[in-house]
């Protein structure tokens, strides 16, 4: 089973919008045709969120949507979650109108894909806002899927990165609010294998000390200088391993 994880489109009306030098709209084209070209069609898509350029407008959605259109003629479904610079209602209205979140005022889903089930969980606080949180109304739900599916896997995916000290390649504060609870709890629970996340636009893996594995996705927008690479993961899922490539 293959699934596409992507991240931070930052998609603008204006499809000529450029940020640190590159265009956003033209690098999403390219991952589209990429993906397109693959040997076999993937079976899912899943967006790390931050869709929209800066502010969630409606346009910038429309114009993601035509970009990312001849996926949807491949009839891969395509996951969203919501990140710092997307608005709820503008995402969920155009994006996934049919998706009916778990909890109140946030885009969330659970997505089965083979042995594995992601847990889409809403890190946004508002739009704008850099800062991301989970919170416990999602850590409860969280938990619940685990206990009503006590033999399944799951990895979460969120938009906001754990706040690391020892990270010297992004802000340390502008993650998690709430790093620390979060970490424990996933150390806490084995059958969380891992927590994916965007927003830092840096391709980085690692694991917690208590095992639980990060994954930092690239953006496919841009990346914040010319060493760090830009653009999109393939998953490929067996039955005892994720290879990431």
């Amino acid at each position: 089973m293959q699934i596409v994880l992507i991240s931070d489109t930052h998609i603008s009306t204006n499809l000529e919008t450029r940020c640190y030098y590159q265009n956003p709209a033209r690098n999403l084209e390219k991952v589209v045709a990429a993906i397109r070209q693959l040997d076999s069609q993937p079976d899912a898509i899943l967006h790390a969120g931050d869709v929209a350029f800066m502010s969630g407008q409606p346009g910038d959605y429309l114009a993601a949507s035509h970009i990312l259109e001849p996926l949807g003629r491949m009839s891969v479904p395509i996951h969203y979650l919501m990140g710092n610079h997307d608005d709820l209602n503008y995402l969920s209205g155009t994006m996934a109108p049919d998706v009916v979140s778990p909890i109140e005022n946030t885009h969330m889903a659970r997505v089965k894909t083979g042995p594995i089930t992601w847990l889409m969980i809403d890190t946004a606080i508002a739009c704008g806002e850099v800062t991301g949180s989970v919170g416990q109304p999602i850590l409860d739900w969280i938990e619940r899927q685990l206990a009503t599916s006590p033999e399944e896997t799951f990895m979460v995916m969120g938009h906001h990165h754990p706040n690391d000290p020892k990270r010297s390649d992004v802000a340390e504060d502008k993650g998690l609010v709430d790093t620390e609870e979060f970490l424990h709890f996933l150390d806490s629970h084995p059958r969380l294998i891992g927590y994916v996340h965007g927003h830092t636009h840096a391709w980085r893996h690692g694991r917690t000390e208590g095992g639980t594995w990060l994954i930092n996705l690239p953006a496919t927008s841009w990346s914040f200088d010319e060493v760090r690479p830009h653009g999109w993961v393939l998953a490929e899922i067996q039955p005892d391993e994720i290879t990431l490539t």
